[in-house]
């Protein structure tokens, strides 16, 4: 269904994500997460509590079976001694990208499988809910990073179907949909700090 290609990663972040089919699944919160001008004025407190309830229900949507075991980037001392000894310039080289050619296919889950428990993938798992729908969460890992992103490739979510990106600090984006932000598949995801 999507490919994701190549994270960028700079300086131990774990990053969740999960695809929710809106459908048949709990209903998101209400409030669609964007940054909102009401009046001229930016209300920090409503957007950091809209934040807040995205990411409580994105946790207690994911799947446990795909905790634990993350799909982990790691810096190699070179990559680092670059970002290190990268001369003064603007931009400033802060990160690097690594690519990382991940599958995340769901053509092999079992339906039957996933009815009666979740169903791990090579990266994550997948389970049914209550309600008919489906989730599915994987966990990706770059120690010792102090920001994440991750680029796609190949992007194609169904109609009714969202990704988030978070963290267990509460960091929440998405949803990405369909063929991503742009269209054709392919985009970099926000930071995850």
């Amino acid at each position: 269904m999507k490919q994701v290609k190549r994270f960028t990663t700079g300086l131990a972040l774990v990053c969740t994500f999960t695809i929710l089919s809106f459908n048949a699944l709990a209903t998101p919160p209400a409030k669609q997460m964007e940054m909102r001008i009401q009046h001229g004025s930016y209300d920090r407190s409503a957007a950091k509590a809209e934040r807040k309830e995205y990411h409580q229900w994105l946790v207690s949507e994911r799947v446990a079976a795909a905790r634990g075991t993350p799909l982990v980037v790691k810096a190699s001392a070179d990559e680092l001694e670059a970002i290190d000894l990268a001369p003064k310039q603007v931009p400033e080289i802060v990160g690097f990208s690594q690519e990382v050619s991940v599958d995340v296919s769901f053509r092999n889950v079992s339906l039957s499988k996933i009815r009666r428990s979740a169903q791990r993938l090579d990266i994550g798992a997948i389970e049914a809910t209550a309600d008919g729908g489906y989730v599915y969460s994987a966990e990706l890992s770059s120690p010792g990073a102090t920001a994440l992103r991750v680029q796609f490739a190949g992007f194609n979510l169904p109609t009714g179907a969202g990704l988030y990106l978070y963290t267990e600090q509460g960091q929440v984006f998405g949803p990405y949909t369909g063929r991503g932000p742009l269209g054709n598949g392919a985009f970099d995801s926000n930071t995850l700090a």
